[in-house]
């Protein structure tokens, strides 16, 4: 018979599942926007990833006061607490996912000139569904007890930063600075601060992943995470 602690933390597991498929619908629906020919967003798509935006907002506030009020009124277990501990620090990395997603978005609504970010589209996507598969895997190795889920999301954030680090240096040979040299340094900088998020978004993919290494092993990792991906 499941008690009043069992059932409080049951909620918190639930929301916190409903709060990452949202994220990670929220990255689907980047990389939809990416792999369009399309050089705009609507107005539709844009509004209904707001909702979700505020949603996943909502969530996050609501699963941080379960969180309070489960250590408060429940004094849960060692191990108990751990997943407690470990679930709030995803649930910020979660969130802040979430607002690198609509930066991105922003940026790529907010363009004048879309022909930079459309020619380099299809690596940046590429980019962004690795990103996504590690949040994906760093999920479910907290959902699952899976370290080894948890350990390759970790290992594979430098596989995006040097995806980064070429693209990067594709869109500066690409870019042509000496025509119109204002608004193609402002087009340059926003398709870097898509990147950017991008690559951020797979840095707390990684800290997920940590944080779920913390629930089922008890080993916090965030320190040594370079003598990590070298073994």
């Amino acid at each position: 018979m499941n008690t009043i602690k069992d059932k409080a933390l049951d909620k918190i597991w639930s929301d916190f599942e409903d709060l990452a498929k949202l994220t990670i619908r929220q990255m689907k629906s980047l990389s939809k926007i990416l792999e369009s020919d399309k050089s705009s967003i609507s107005e539709e798509i844009l509004n209904k990833m707001i909702d979700k935006e505020n949603r996943l907002d909502e969530l996050e506030v609501k699963i941080s006061s379960k969180i309070v009020n489960a250590i408060v009124m429940h004094q849960p277990m060692a191990s108990e607490l751990r997943n407690i501990m470990a679930c709030h620090r995803m649930i910020t990395n979660l969130e802040r996912i979430g607002d690198l997603v609509m930066k991105a978005v922003g940026l790529i609504s907010n363009s004048y000139d879309t022909d930079l970010l459309v020619k380099n589209s299809k690596s940046i996507n590429k980019m962004l569904i690795m990103s996504t598969k590690m949040l994906q895997k760093a999920i479910s190795s907290f959902i699952d007890h899976d370290i080894d889920a948890a350990m390759w999301t970790i290992k594979n954030d430098s596989v995006v930063d040097t995806m980064n680090h070429k693209i990067l240096n594709n869109l500066l040979e690409a870019a042509d600075f000496t025509k119109n040299h204002h608004q193609r340094i402002i087009n340059f900088m926003a398709v870097k601060s898509i990147i950017s998020s991008i690559e951020r978004m797979a840095d707390h993919a990684a800290h997920i992943g940590e944080a779920s290494i913390y629930a089922n092993a008890g080993e916090d990792v965030r320190h040594s995470k370079s003598d990590k991906t070298k073994s």
